[in-house]
């Protein structure tokens, strides 16, 4: 396989905790794409966020390992903003992708976020580096303010209407058997082990 055939997906994210939607999310690309390999980013902190992950860095990696233990695609955890120890943008993060993978870079992200796009930091040094996978329902259209070299590859997944900060409010309020219906089973048991999010 030729560097340019190499596509490498990159999923960034808290993951705090990482669900169910995240896993799927990422086979979605992974088949939709036509990706060698997806890698999950987890952020340190990440800079659109108005507060910090509620679970420590070790924790979060350590979830995330468990979450895809059994997947049925390829897959790979980067420790690279983690270990930073700041918050990082991904601008920063994909040139320095790019020289770890080779290839060309695919940025894993749901419909949701393609509106923000232009917001992101360096966005069109960004989209030079990187072209997008977007998870779409169907007859989503593409918002008229991503910025224009914005390279955007459209994958069918129905996207769930679960978030972590769900989850965590469902933990919190102890109702576990609930938070589990969105939770690897494995990553359910890690969270009553450490007491997270209680």
């Amino acid at each position: 396989m030729s560097v340019e055939e190499t596509r490498i997906g990159i999923m960034g994210g808290s993951f705090d905790p990482v669900h169910l939607a995240h896993v799927s999310l990422g086979g979605a690309a992974f088949r939709g794409a036509g990706l060698k390999k997806v890698v999950f980013l987890p952020a340190y902190s990440a800079p659109l966020r108005s507060s910090a992950p509620k679970a420590g860095a070790l924790d979060r990696l350590e979830m995330l390992r468990i979450a895809l233990e059994e997947v049925d695609y390829p897959v790979e955890i980067s420790e690279l903003e983690v270990k930073s120890g700041e918050v990082r943008y991904s601008v920063d993060s994909a040139r320095e992708l790019s020289g770890i993978y080779g290839g060309r870079l695919f940025w894993i992200i749901g419909g949701d976020h393609l509106v923000d796009l232009h917001l992101w930091r360096d966005a069109e040094e960004l989209c030079e580096l990187v072209s997008f996978v977007c998870a779409a329902r169907p007859g989503f259209c593409k918002p008229s303010n991503i910025p224009k070299n914005a390279d955007i590859h459209l994958v069918d997944f129905e996207e769930s209407d679960i978030s972590s900060t769900f989850i965590r409010k469902l933990l919190s309020e102890k109702k576990f058997s609930e938070a589990g219906k969105y939770l690897n089973s494995g990553v359910l048991k890690y969270i009553l082990e450490k007491g997270l999010y209680i």
